[in-house]
């Protein structure tokens, strides 16, 4: 934010968190699913929607 690349009141310790959730969760679905779920497309995509709210450009990975 001090750089401005981070949109104002972005709670960093929340985006983190969140990450760290979807990142588990989605682990779990991959050993659950037998390797059949594309565990870094769907780490991806998440990361990319993320990067779209926070960035103050808008703009993704």
């Amino acid at each position: 934010m001090e750089q401005g690349t981070l949109r104002e009141g972005t709670d960093c310790h929340v985006v983190a968190r969140e990450c760290i959730a979807v990142s588990d969760g989605l682990q779990l679905q991959w050993v659950i699913s037998g390797g059949g779920l594309d565990l870094a497309g769907a780490v991806h995509a998440h990361v990319d929607r993320i990067a779209r709210t926070v960035f103050c450009d808008g703009s993704g990975l």
